[in-house]
């Protein structure tokens, strides 16, 4: 096998769907110009068979969307786990769509599985994560929780919290509902998804690369465009499509190359990062974390890929 250096954090981010059944307040997907659709099983398999070439470790499919609504999803993984079983599988989820009979499959295929939540109560929870049932949702993640206690599963539970105005008051009971139940949970300040919202100030803040463009993980859309970066939803930093190239091919290309120079320069004149909060480091925007490990930087699903937590010291610098 090949191990292209690009991969620095050994992850790949595939999008299997752009379908999503919420419109949460700090997503912008009344901004999304793309279709929706899922990820035929010919790019799956192109992606998957290049990401096991490359001796990648980890697929991460927080596209933008939610994976559980691709019907498809457990026969992709049971192709990737066919290729590489020690594929690390990481997957968000509101729970919205994670019926029981999935729960299965789920702890078969999934190794680390992140739950958003952004309320403790129907009103403000219905509020924050408009189209999304409450008691649905609730009653998905409980009956999850309880059929993991019953088996063997090794499979990572992370709860995550966004704190806005709507639902800061519920932090606490928030904490005290879903720490003793997952293996993890944090909570954060929402994010700028570049220009779309406006929660972040970046005024009179120093620059510099977020690290996507230079160490990864390339993402590959849901109709094969590879792109730079998971807060680009409308995929403007396109660098090329699997479905004609290889990975090799596309992080050696000249689209490719170009936003690595302007990255390696800190020069984000002409890109969309030149108005991304992720070129500024904050680390007041977690504002909550149950592992002593997790830090400002560190890539969500690169944590527990291994028997014990990833080094701090060898993180991707990711602002979240």
């Amino acid at each position: 096998m090949s191990h292209s250096s690009y991969f620095k954090n050994n992850e790949i981010t595939i999008e299997v769907t752009n379908n999503c059944s919420a419109s949460c307040v700090m997503c912008p997907r009344e901004l999304m110009t793309k279709p929706i659709e899922r990820m035929t099983d010919e790019v799956w398999r192109k992606t998957v068979d290049d990401a096991f070439a490359h001796d990648i470790k980890v697929l991460d499919l927080c596209g933008y969307g939610d994976v559980f609504l691709d019907k498809d999803l457990f026969r992709k993984l049971d192709y990737a786990k066919s290729l590489n079983p020690e594929f690390h599988v990481y997957v968000s989820t509101t729970g919205a769509a994670m019926f029981p009979r999935k729960f299965e499959q789920t702890l078969e295929y999934i190794d680390t599985l992140k739950f958003s939540i952004y309320g403790t109560t129907k009103d403000v929870y219905e509020k924050m994560m408009e189209g999304c049932d409450f008691d649905k949702s609730m009653s998905n993640i409980l009956d999850f929780l309880n059929f993991q206690a019953g088996s063997s599963s090794a499979t990572w539970m992370i709860a995550n919290y966004i704190v806005m105005e709507e639902n800061a008051h519920q932090l606490q009971d928030w904490i005290d509902m879903w720490e003793p139940k997952m293996d993890e949970v944090y909570a954060w300040k929402p994010h700028n998804w570049v220009t779309a919202r406006d929660y972040r100030d970046m005024s009179g803040k120093t620059q510099s690369s977020c690290g996507r463009p230079l160490d990864g993980p390339l993402n590959i859309a849901s109709n094969g465009d590879a792109h730079v970066c998971c807060y680009d939803f409308n995929k403007v930093l396109t660098v090329g499509n699997i479905r004609e190239q290889s990975i090799d091919e596309i992080l050696s290309g000249e689209a490719m190359k170009f936003i690595q120079e302007k990255h390696r320069n800190n020069d984000f004149d002409g890109l969309i990062c030149a108005d991304c909060d992720q070129t500024t480091k904050d680390d007041s925007v977690l504002i909550y974390k149950s592992n002593p490990d997790r830090v400002v930087g560190m890539s969500n699903s690169s944590m527990y890929v291994y028997d014990t937590p990833v080094s701090t010291d060898s993180r991707v610098e990711l602002r979240l």
